[in-house]
């Protein structure tokens, strides 16, 4: 595919588990790993991933800081990004928000792997 995933969760166990299984199902796909949102923000603007998959409650810098940033700097705005979230957002139109979809913990493998096939 020769496509870029930046993976973002300050959870070691969660990204591990999100990286495996996209490693495992999308071959060919380069997985990069940030443990919070101003590391995703600062790999985002030098990788230029072609989709990143972010916790939303997360230490230096949360995901929403984080997307929020993204989506109004041009060079990343296009950027498609998958929220992940505990409990935060349950409710919340993903329009006012600069997030293509919210997944809710727990999800399944099927479920990260389906919605990152669609957004890639």
């Amino acid at each position: 595919m020769g496509k870029t995933i930046l993976v973002a969760d300050d959870d070691e166990i969660m990204r591990a588990m999100m990286v495996d299984v996209l490693s495992d199902r999308l071959p060919g796909v380069k997985i990069v790993e940030a443990t919070n949102g101003a590391e995703a923000l600062l790999l985002s603007r030098n990788l230029l991933p072609d989709l990143i998959v972010m916790d939303i409650q997360m230490p230096v810098m949360d995901g929403l800081q984080a997307s929020l940033a993204l989506g109004a700097d041009p060079k990343t705005s296009l950027i498609p990004i998958i929220a992940i979230s505990g409990n935060m957002g349950r409710g919340v139109s993903t329009r006012s928000f600069p997030w293509a979809v919210i997944l809710f913990k727990p999800f399944s493998s099927e479920e990260l792997v389906s919605v990152v096939k669609r957004y890639l």
